[in-house]
């Protein structure tokens, strides 16, 4: 199988590998804070792992000339990875939001529409931006649910995951507008830009979650 020839195909493939070593590097940092909120760090790490494997499987799409079938094939187990991590993104924020009880309650419908989401790549011809207005709407959920507990002064580290889900949707809207390319060594172009911004949110969220299970937030059920 030979390179992909495109030199900004290979950056993507590049910035994604740079996205799932630093989302192994998340799952691991939270596992060994030893924290007592079993769902949360579940929650969190399954997340992150399943960014991992998206990642990695972004990189081998982007990174290789492959066949147009070979290619479709591909996207599948991505675009499924994709739909599930931003399900349980949606479960960590009702979590933190409005406690265990309201979490676990939400997680099977959560999967519900990740499915659905899955099921409408499939029939709109496995396009991305079908994932990108996905995330937003998930996001911009996530985003209120952590501004109030940041105003409200209601979870150590609230902030920090406010900040994180800003850029993630910063990070949707660049893949989205297909515009955005600069030079540094190498041309990167919109899905690079995407993945760097993507890590910025990755590393805010990190910092945050650190904090609120050092610290567990004011009120939990």
């Amino acid at each position: 199988m030979a390179w992909n020839s495109p030199t900004t195909e290979l950056t993507t493939a590049g910035t994604d590998l740079m996205l799932a070593v630093l989302a192994v590097y998340t799952v691991s940092a939270l596992r060994r804070l030893g924290s007592r909120e079993t769902w949360k760090v579940g929650i969190w790490t399954w997340l992150f792992g399943l960014l991992a494997l998206g990642a990695v499987l972004g990189a081998v799409i982007h990174g290789f000339a492959w066949p147009k079938a070979t290619r479709s094939i591909l996207w599948m187990p991505l675009y499924l990875s994709l739909g599930i991590t931003v399900a349980l993104f949606a479960a960590g924020a009702v979590y933190d939001g409005f406690g265990l009880t309201a979490s676990r309650r939400a997680l099977p419908w959560l999967f519900a529409v990740a499915t659905l989401f899955f099921a409408a790549t499939q029939l709109g011809n496995g396009t991305f931006l079908w994932f990108v207005r996905y995330e937003s709407a998930a996001m911009v959920g996530a985003l209120g649910v952590y501004a109030y507990l940041f105003l409200t002064r209601r979870m150590p580290g609230a902030a920090m995951m406010t900040g994180g889900v800003a850029l993630s949707i910063a990070a949707a809207a660049i893949q989205a507008s297909k515009k955005g390319h600069f030079t540094l060594i190498w041309p990167v172009n919109h899905d690079g830009i995407f993945h760097l911004v993507q890590m910025a949110g990755v590393v805010a969220l990190l910092v945050g979650l650190k904090q609120s299970l050092v610290s567990p937030p004011v009120r939990k059920t």
